[in-house]
């Protein structure tokens, strides 16, 4: 099988780019020690576009996280009811250069979901994701039936915990952030809430009008969405596909984390 960091798939720009960046992250005292194949660095620096001191910085972030919440990174044995949950979702007939993963908030519920696993689900998505990791995400948030109760039970803090993995943590580059069917409440909340993310990350958070869609269909074509996200996508990955997807990358994704986990510096 031909490796997907061929110089026929990748050129030689990229290679060399990748022996560079393999180079300055193993001399780094981080990740000194760790196991960390090409395609596990690749993510960061696609993400980064390829510039190698944004790659390394994301990448340092992503191993601090697994030294201090290193439960999240893993595959779940339940990882059926995971999926089955359908807090985040892609479709098949995705016709866009980027990835589009849509995100329904209500599915959100703490009694039966807690923060951890919906965190755990997306790093999951972006793991699956091959043109997110290549050319950016588009997050398409459905706001639907969330309400103050909700709002009150995810809290402020796991909110935030949620998108600081998708902005700063996650090797992938999140577009914008398209927010549609929300209430009044959860708008009035979004104009407290969103600049405090800061001015790059605040400018990529888009409140849709739902009777004018058509700047949500320009970046995310509505043959691109499932009916429940606006569009006419008929086909989405089941939960069959997903888990398929998922354990035919385990060993692969759990091989990397419990090397970066047992090589980690600690604390004394």
């Amino acid at each position: 099988m031909q490796s997907p960091f061929s110089r026929t798939n990748y050129g030689y720009k990229s290679l060399n780019c990748l022996h560079y960046f393999r180079c300055v992250v193993e001399s780094d005292p981080h990740v000194k020690g760790c196991k960390l194949d090409d395609a596990f660095l690749v993510l960061f620096l696609r993400s980064a576009q390829y510039r190698v001191k944004e790659a390394k910085e994301n990448l340092i972030n992503y191993v601090q996280q697994i030294r201090d919440k290193p439960d999240l990174f893993c595959v779940p044995d339940d990882v059926q009811s995971l999926v089955e949950s359908n807090i985040a979702q892609m479709s098949k007939s995705s016709t866009t250069k980027h990835d589009i993963i849509m995100f329904k908030v209500s599915n959100w519920n703490l009694n039966q979901m807690n923060t951890e696993k919906v965190v755990q689900m997306l790093i999951l998505s972006v793991m699956l994701s091959e043109k997110g990791q290549k050319n950016g995400i588009h997050l398409v948030m459905d706001c639907s039936d969330v309400g103050v109760r909700q709002l009150y039970s995810i809290g402020f803090s796991d909110g935030l915990l949620s998108f600081d993995f998708l902005y700063t943590i996650l090797p992938i580059r999140v577009l914008k952030v398209h927010i549609i069917r929300a209430s009044k409440v959860v708008r009035g909340l979004g104009k407290w809430v969103i600049p405090l993310l800061g001015g790059d990350l605040s400018d990529r958070i888009i409140f849709h009008d739902d009777q004018d869609l058509r700047d949500l269909h320009r970046c995310c074509p509505a043959s691109s969405l499932l009916p429940e996200f606006t569009g006419t996508a008929e086909q989405s990955y089941s939960t069959e596909d997903y888990v398929n997807m998922i354990e035919a990358r385990r060993t692969i994704m759990e091989n990397t984390w419990n090397s970066i986990k047992s090589n980690l510096p600690s604390d004394s």
